[in-house]
């Protein structure tokens, strides 16, 4: 359908807005729409994960590289922040409209109002952001300041980050393997033959103020071992 003319109680359009080309999860025409081109990259690679086939550096000459999206498009929004936050496009200023008044097609703007509401909703979902503190179900959460510290960052980024590693990606996979090693060698040091009783005493400290009762052991069953290994990979 064709777009709304613009809500004069609203601040004037813009005119500068870049319009997404590709196709939501739902196979229909995506309608997001960002005035800087970095929120557009953004968008195409998080919701649609397509990455930017130009890649760094000068480009080439004489080669062309096809955008997802439109420029140009004149947009209002509702407010600033939020979800009502989602530009929407305008018809241009003094341009007739193509729709005769009175024959509106009701139907077909209620479909794309959903649409965006849809959209809005799982990117606002996608986004980590920090909850009530009495709606927090896990205080360790809270106590270890983990919302605050990956607050803004999106979710599917983040469980792609800490994936296993996986054929194709050689270079990480050698890094892995020389960290297994280097486990290994750890815990074949941390012994009383190499480091000396009191070294492991120190190492199996708690508490600064309170005596050890035990020196640090670094025997563990394989099935341990492999298991803080994958933790410590996943932080890094």
């Amino acid at each position: 359908p064709p777009p709304p003319s613009p809500i004069p109680i609203l601040r004037e359009p813009r005119k500068d807005g870049l319009q997404c080309q590709l196709q939501d999860h739902y196979g229909n025409p995506c309608v997001y729409i960002a005035c800087q081109i970095q929120k557009i990259q953004e968008h195409c690679r998080q919701v649609h994960h397509r990455e930017n086939p130009q890649k760094k550096g000068r480009p080439e000459t004489g080669r062309e590289v096809q955008k997802p999206w439109r420029t140009g498009v004149h947009c209002q929004h509702f407010f600033v922040r939020g979800p009502g936050a989602q530009f929407f496009e305008v018809q241009a200023a003094g341009s007739s409209p193509v729709m005769p008044s009175g024959d509106v097609d009701l139907e077909a703007i209620k479909k794309r109002l959903n649409q965006e509401m849809q959209q809005a909703d799982e990117e606002q979902r996608r986004q980590i952001s920090k909850p009530e503190e009495s709606r927090e179900p896990n205080p360790w959460l809270c106590r270890m300041g983990w919302v605050e510290h990956s607050e803004g960052y999106d979710r599917e980024e983040l469980r792609a980050l800490v994936a296993p590693v996986k054929e194709d990606e050689r270079k990480l996979e050698v890094l892995c393997r020389a960290f297994d090693w280097l486990i290994q060698d750890a815990q074949y040091h941390c012994v009383r033959q190499v480091v000396g009783l009191e070294a492991l005493f120190e190492a199996n400290r708690k508490e600064v103020d309170k005596e050890v009762q035990m020196p640090f052991d670094s025997w563990m069953d394989i099935t341990t071992v492999v298991r803080y290994t994958e933790v410590c990979k996943q932080l890094m």
